[in-house]
Protein backbone atom coordinates (compact mmCIF):
# COMPACT_ATOMS: atom_id res chain seq x y z
CA UNK A 1 0.00 0.00 0.00
CA UNK A 2 1.34 3.42 -0.98
CA UNK A 3 1.93 5.94 1.79
CA UNK A 4 -0.73 8.62 2.26
CA UNK A 5 1.35 11.78 2.00
CA UNK A 6 -1.52 14.27 1.63
CA UNK A 7 -4.82 13.79 3.44
CA UNK A 8 -7.91 15.68 4.58
CA UNK A 9 -7.54 16.23 8.33
CA UNK A 10 -8.87 18.27 11.25
CA UNK A 11 -7.04 20.73 13.51
CA UNK A 12 -7.23 19.04 16.93
CA UNK A 13 -5.51 21.75 18.95
CA UNK A 14 -3.88 25.18 18.65
CA UNK A 15 -1.30 26.60 21.06
CA UNK A 16 0.70 29.84 21.11
CA UNK A 17 4.46 29.90 20.49
CA UNK A 18 6.38 32.05 23.00
CA UNK A 19 7.55 35.37 21.55
CA UNK A 20 5.90 34.63 18.19
CA UNK A 21 3.23 37.08 17.04
CA UNK A 22 2.43 35.63 13.60
CA UNK A 23 2.61 31.86 14.02
CA UNK A 24 1.18 29.20 16.34
CA UNK A 25 1.44 25.42 16.65
CA UNK A 26 -1.37 23.14 15.49
CA UNK A 27 -1.89 19.46 16.29
CA UNK A 28 -2.89 17.29 13.32
CA UNK A 29 -3.27 13.60 14.22
CA UNK A 30 -0.16 13.17 16.39
CA UNK A 31 1.94 15.78 14.54
CA UNK A 32 2.90 19.28 15.71
CA UNK A 33 2.79 21.75 12.81
CA UNK A 34 3.60 25.45 12.79
CA UNK A 35 0.84 27.45 11.02
CA UNK A 36 0.09 31.10 10.38
CA UNK A 37 -1.84 32.60 13.28
CA UNK A 38 -5.53 33.17 12.64
CA UNK A 39 -5.82 30.83 9.65
CA UNK A 40 -7.31 27.93 11.62
CA UNK A 41 -9.58 27.32 14.57
CA UNK A 42 -9.79 24.11 16.58
CA UNK A 43 -12.02 21.83 14.50
CA UNK A 44 -11.08 23.44 11.16
CA UNK A 45 -10.49 21.13 8.21
CA UNK A 46 -7.14 21.25 6.45
CA UNK A 47 -5.06 19.52 3.83
CA UNK A 48 -2.12 17.97 5.67
CA UNK A 49 1.15 17.04 3.97
CA UNK A 50 3.41 14.67 5.93
CA UNK A 51 7.17 15.08 6.15
CA UNK A 52 8.86 13.45 3.13
CA UNK A 53 6.15 14.85 0.85
CA UNK A 54 7.47 16.27 -2.43
CA UNK A 55 5.04 18.86 -3.80
CA UNK A 56 4.90 19.82 -7.49
CA UNK A 57 5.82 23.27 -8.83
CA UNK A 58 2.31 24.73 -8.87
CA UNK A 59 1.15 28.25 -7.98
CA UNK A 60 -0.50 27.08 -4.73
CA UNK A 61 2.88 25.87 -3.44
CA UNK A 62 5.04 28.72 -4.75
CA UNK A 63 5.31 30.30 -1.30
CA UNK A 64 7.56 27.36 -0.36
CA UNK A 65 10.25 28.13 -2.95
CA UNK A 66 12.69 29.96 -0.70
CA UNK A 67 12.81 27.31 2.03
CA UNK A 68 11.78 24.03 0.39
CA UNK A 69 12.84 23.94 -3.28
CA UNK A 70 14.57 20.65 -4.17
CA UNK A 71 15.19 18.19 -6.97
CA UNK A 72 13.83 14.63 -6.74
CA UNK A 73 15.89 11.59 -7.77
CA UNK A 74 13.87 11.46 -11.01
CA UNK A 75 15.04 14.95 -11.94
CA UNK A 76 11.65 16.51 -11.14
CA UNK A 77 11.78 19.83 -9.29
CA UNK A 78 9.39 20.85 -6.54
CA UNK A 79 9.13 21.45 -2.81
CA UNK A 80 10.24 19.05 -0.08
CA UNK A 81 8.43 18.97 3.27
CA UNK A 82 10.78 18.11 6.12
CA UNK A 83 11.17 18.49 9.87
CA UNK A 84 12.01 22.08 10.87
CA UNK A 85 12.60 24.07 14.04
CA UNK A 86 10.80 27.44 13.89
CA UNK A 87 11.18 29.86 16.81
CA UNK A 88 12.28 26.89 18.96
CA UNK A 89 9.10 25.00 18.02
CA UNK A 90 9.34 21.68 16.19
CA UNK A 91 7.24 21.63 13.00
CA UNK A 92 6.59 18.39 11.12
CA UNK A 93 4.48 18.66 8.00
CA UNK A 94 2.44 21.34 6.29
CA UNK A 95 -1.21 22.20 7.01
CA UNK A 96 -3.08 24.39 4.53
CA UNK A 97 -6.71 25.57 4.60
CA UNK A 98 -9.17 24.09 2.11
CA UNK A 99 -9.57 27.54 0.52
CA UNK A 100 -5.98 27.22 -0.73
CA UNK A 101 -7.14 24.67 -3.31
CA UNK A 102 -9.86 24.65 -5.96
CA UNK A 103 -11.25 21.25 -5.06
CA UNK A 104 -14.72 20.08 -4.05
CA UNK A 105 -14.19 18.65 -0.57
CA UNK A 106 -17.87 17.99 0.13
CA UNK A 107 -17.53 14.42 -1.11
CA UNK A 108 -14.42 13.72 1.00
CA UNK A 109 -14.24 12.31 4.53
CA UNK A 110 -11.53 12.74 7.16
CA UNK A 111 -8.42 10.85 6.18
CA UNK A 112 -9.21 10.86 2.45
CA UNK A 113 -5.99 10.29 0.51
CA UNK A 114 -5.27 13.33 -1.69
CA UNK A 115 -1.72 12.33 -2.63
CA UNK A 116 -2.32 11.55 -6.30
CA UNK A 117 -5.00 14.20 -6.75
CA UNK A 118 -2.55 16.91 -5.70
CA UNK A 119 0.43 15.43 -7.55
CA UNK A 120 2.42 14.71 -4.39
CA UNK A 121 5.31 12.24 -4.50
CA UNK A 122 7.57 10.78 -1.82
CA UNK A 123 10.96 12.41 -1.34
CA UNK A 124 13.70 9.87 -2.01
CA UNK A 125 17.38 10.14 -2.82
CA UNK A 126 18.76 8.41 -5.90
CA UNK A 127 20.44 5.05 -5.23
CA UNK A 128 23.72 4.02 -6.79
CA UNK A 129 23.57 1.39 -9.53
CA UNK A 130 25.03 -1.24 -7.19
CA UNK A 131 22.11 -0.66 -4.78
CA UNK A 132 19.21 -0.08 -7.15
CA UNK A 133 20.07 -3.00 -9.45
CA UNK A 134 18.08 -4.25 -12.42
CA UNK A 135 14.39 -4.64 -11.61
CA UNK A 136 12.83 -8.05 -12.12
CA UNK A 137 9.32 -6.98 -11.09
CA UNK A 138 7.16 -5.48 -8.39
CA UNK A 139 7.62 -6.47 -4.74
CA UNK A 140 5.95 -9.92 -4.48
CA UNK A 141 2.41 -9.93 -3.10
CA UNK A 142 3.02 -13.04 -0.96
CA UNK A 143 5.64 -11.27 1.19
CA UNK A 144 4.59 -8.55 3.70
CA UNK A 145 6.37 -5.25 3.04
CA UNK A 146 8.69 -3.67 5.58
CA UNK A 147 7.39 -0.10 5.85
CA UNK A 148 6.07 0.45 9.39
CA UNK A 149 3.59 3.26 10.13
CA UNK A 150 4.81 6.25 12.15
CA UNK A 151 3.39 6.49 15.64
CA UNK A 152 2.08 10.05 14.99
CA UNK A 153 -0.39 8.55 12.51
CA UNK A 154 -1.67 6.14 15.17
CA UNK A 155 -2.37 8.75 17.85
CA UNK A 156 -6.05 7.75 18.12
CA UNK A 157 -4.97 4.17 18.89
CA UNK A 158 -2.40 5.14 21.52
CA UNK A 159 -4.60 4.26 24.54
CA UNK A 160 -5.20 0.74 23.19
CA UNK A 161 -1.54 0.31 22.24
CA UNK A 162 -0.65 0.99 25.88
CA UNK A 163 -2.36 -2.30 26.77
CA UNK A 164 0.20 -4.30 24.75
CA UNK A 165 3.83 -5.15 25.45
CA UNK A 166 6.46 -4.74 22.74
CA UNK A 167 9.91 -5.69 21.60
CA UNK A 168 11.79 -2.40 21.14
CA UNK A 169 14.61 -2.40 18.60
CA UNK A 170 16.82 0.30 17.15
CA UNK A 171 15.72 1.53 13.73
CA UNK A 172 18.82 1.52 11.58
CA UNK A 173 19.52 4.12 8.89
CA UNK A 174 20.17 1.87 5.92
CA UNK A 175 18.49 0.14 3.00
CA UNK A 176 15.67 -2.38 3.43
CA UNK A 177 16.45 -5.94 2.31
CA UNK A 178 14.11 -8.90 1.73
CA UNK A 179 14.97 -12.42 0.59
CA UNK A 180 12.49 -15.28 0.18
CA UNK A 181 12.26 -18.97 -0.68
CA UNK A 182 8.83 -19.76 -2.12
CA UNK A 183 7.65 -22.45 -4.54
CA UNK A 184 11.24 -23.73 -4.78
CA UNK A 185 12.41 -20.29 -5.95
CA UNK A 186 14.71 -17.74 -4.32
CA UNK A 187 14.17 -14.02 -4.66
CA UNK A 188 15.80 -10.82 -3.43
CA UNK A 189 14.08 -7.43 -3.07
CA UNK A 190 14.77 -3.84 -2.23
CA UNK A 191 12.05 -1.95 -0.38
CA UNK A 192 9.74 -1.75 -3.40
CA UNK A 193 11.07 -4.04 -6.15
CA UNK A 194 12.25 -7.59 -6.79
CA UNK A 195 15.75 -7.52 -8.29
CA UNK A 196 17.47 -9.58 -10.97
CA UNK A 197 20.43 -11.56 -9.71
CA UNK A 198 23.73 -9.83 -10.40
CA UNK A 199 27.26 -10.14 -9.00
CA UNK A 200 27.50 -6.34 -8.86
CA UNK A 201 24.27 -5.79 -6.91
CA UNK A 202 24.71 -5.23 -3.15
CA UNK A 203 21.44 -6.99 -2.25
CA UNK A 204 22.48 -10.17 -4.03
CA UNK A 205 26.01 -9.86 -2.63
CA UNK A 206 24.48 -9.86 0.87
CA UNK A 207 22.31 -12.85 -0.05
CA UNK A 208 25.39 -14.91 -0.95
CA UNK A 209 27.73 -13.47 1.71
CA UNK A 210 25.41 -14.56 4.52
CA UNK A 211 24.38 -17.83 2.77
CA UNK A 212 20.76 -16.80 3.14
CA UNK A 213 19.64 -19.30 0.53
CA UNK A 214 20.92 -22.20 2.66
CA UNK A 215 19.27 -20.71 5.74
CA UNK A 216 15.85 -20.22 4.15
CA UNK A 217 15.92 -23.65 2.51
CA UNK A 218 16.67 -25.27 5.89
CA UNK A 219 13.43 -23.97 7.43
CA UNK A 220 10.39 -26.32 7.53
CA UNK A 221 8.14 -23.78 5.75
CA UNK A 222 8.36 -21.35 2.81
CA UNK A 223 9.96 -18.28 4.31
CA UNK A 224 11.24 -14.74 3.98
CA UNK A 225 13.87 -12.86 5.92
CA UNK A 226 14.00 -9.08 6.15
CA UNK A 227 16.64 -6.74 7.47
CA UNK A 228 18.56 -3.52 7.04
CA UNK A 229 21.76 -3.26 5.01
CA UNK A 230 24.10 -0.63 6.47
CA UNK A 231 27.66 0.47 5.82
CA UNK A 232 29.47 1.01 2.55
CA UNK A 233 27.92 3.88 0.59
CA UNK A 234 24.44 3.60 2.14
CA UNK A 235 23.10 6.85 3.66
CA UNK A 236 26.64 8.20 3.94
CA UNK A 237 27.62 5.28 6.22
CA UNK A 238 26.74 6.92 9.58
CA UNK A 239 27.92 3.78 11.44
CA UNK A 240 31.46 4.01 9.98
CA UNK A 241 31.46 0.37 8.91
CA UNK A 242 34.17 -0.70 6.43
CA UNK A 243 31.87 -3.15 4.64
CA UNK A 244 28.18 -3.75 4.03
CA UNK A 245 26.44 -5.59 6.86
CA UNK A 246 22.97 -7.05 7.30
CA UNK A 247 20.92 -6.76 10.50
CA UNK A 248 17.79 -8.92 10.54
CA UNK A 249 14.47 -7.62 11.90
CA UNK A 250 11.86 -10.02 10.44
CA UNK A 251 11.50 -13.75 9.85
CA UNK A 252 8.25 -14.70 8.13
CA UNK A 253 6.39 -17.97 7.58
CA UNK A 254 4.95 -17.47 4.10
CA UNK A 255 2.51 -20.36 4.50
CA UNK A 256 0.37 -18.27 6.84
CA UNK A 257 1.97 -14.79 6.49
CA UNK A 258 3.04 -14.93 10.16
CA UNK A 259 5.94 -12.82 11.41
CA UNK A 260 7.95 -14.73 13.99
CA UNK A 261 9.48 -13.23 17.12
CA UNK A 262 13.18 -13.25 16.22
CA UNK A 263 14.11 -12.61 19.86
CA UNK A 264 12.53 -15.75 21.25
CA UNK A 265 15.28 -18.09 22.52
CA UNK A 266 14.74 -20.63 19.72
CA UNK A 267 14.81 -18.06 16.92
CA UNK A 268 17.79 -16.17 18.36
CA UNK A 269 19.65 -19.48 18.41
CA UNK A 270 18.49 -20.28 14.86
CA UNK A 271 19.74 -16.96 13.48
CA UNK A 272 22.96 -17.01 15.50
CA UNK A 273 23.86 -20.51 14.29
CA UNK A 274 23.35 -19.25 10.73
CA UNK A 275 25.73 -16.33 11.33
CA UNK A 276 22.95 -13.72 11.12
CA UNK A 277 22.90 -10.66 13.36
CA UNK A 278 19.66 -9.06 14.51
CA UNK A 279 18.94 -5.37 14.77
CA UNK A 280 19.91 -4.14 18.26
CA UNK A 281 17.31 -5.06 20.88
CA UNK A 282 16.71 -2.41 23.54
CA UNK A 283 13.80 -3.92 25.51
CA UNK A 284 11.47 -6.89 25.65
CA UNK A 285 8.01 -6.70 27.25
CA UNK A 286 8.06 -2.90 27.04
CA UNK A 287 4.88 -0.93 27.79
CA UNK A 288 4.30 2.49 26.25
CA UNK A 289 4.62 5.56 28.48
CA UNK A 290 1.57 7.66 29.33
CA UNK A 291 1.99 10.16 26.50
CA UNK A 292 2.92 10.07 22.84
CA UNK A 293 5.34 12.98 23.35
CA UNK A 294 7.22 11.01 26.00
CA UNK A 295 7.60 8.05 23.65
CA UNK A 296 8.89 10.28 20.84
CA UNK A 297 11.44 11.87 23.21
CA UNK A 298 12.48 8.36 24.33
CA UNK A 299 13.38 7.47 20.72
CA UNK A 300 16.37 9.83 20.77
CA UNK A 301 19.68 8.30 21.79
CA UNK A 302 22.98 6.89 20.55
CA UNK A 303 23.15 3.96 18.16
CA UNK A 304 24.25 0.60 19.51
CA UNK A 305 26.01 -0.05 16.19
CA UNK A 306 28.20 3.05 16.58
CA UNK A 307 28.08 4.98 19.89
CA UNK A 308 28.95 8.34 18.29
CA UNK A 309 25.99 8.17 15.90
CA UNK A 310 22.50 9.47 16.71
CA UNK A 311 20.09 6.60 16.25
CA UNK A 312 17.34 7.02 13.69
CA UNK A 313 14.69 5.91 16.15
CA UNK A 314 12.85 2.81 17.36
CA UNK A 315 10.66 0.04 15.97
CA UNK A 316 8.14 -1.60 18.29
CA UNK A 317 6.60 -5.01 17.59
CA UNK A 318 3.99 -7.09 19.39
CA UNK A 319 3.34 -10.72 18.37
CA UNK A 320 0.28 -11.52 20.50
CA UNK A 321 -2.95 -12.25 18.63
CA UNK A 322 -2.87 -9.91 15.63
CA UNK A 323 0.63 -8.63 14.86
CA UNK A 324 1.18 -4.94 15.68
CA UNK A 325 4.17 -2.79 14.75
CA UNK A 326 5.09 0.85 14.26
CA UNK A 327 8.13 3.12 14.18
CA UNK A 328 9.12 6.13 16.27
CA UNK A 329 11.59 8.39 14.49
CA UNK A 330 13.87 10.58 16.60
CA UNK A 331 13.26 14.29 16.11
CA UNK A 332 16.96 14.92 16.74
CA UNK A 333 17.77 12.57 13.87
CA UNK A 334 15.28 14.29 11.55
CA UNK A 335 16.61 17.75 12.36
CA UNK A 336 20.19 16.66 11.58
CA UNK A 337 19.28 15.28 8.15
CA UNK A 338 20.97 17.18 5.35
CA UNK A 339 19.52 15.22 2.40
Amino acid sequence: MNRKLATLEVIKDLQPIPDADNIEVATVRGWKVVVKKGVFEIGSLCVFFEIDSFLPELPEFEFLRKSCFATLNTGDTGFRIRTLMLREQLSQGLALPLSHFSLNYKTFTLGTDLTNLLGVKKWELALSASLSGDVLGYFPSFVPKTDEERIQNLSELYPSLRQKSFNVTEKLDGSSFTAFYYNDTFGVCSQNRELKESDSNVYWQIFHQYKIGDFLKSLPFPSAIQGEIVGGKIQGNPYKLPNYRLYVFNLINLDNQTRLDIFSPSNISLLSNAGLDTVPLLFRNFFLPSSLDTLIAFSTGHSLVHPNTTREGLVLRNFENSYTSFKVISNNFLLKQKD
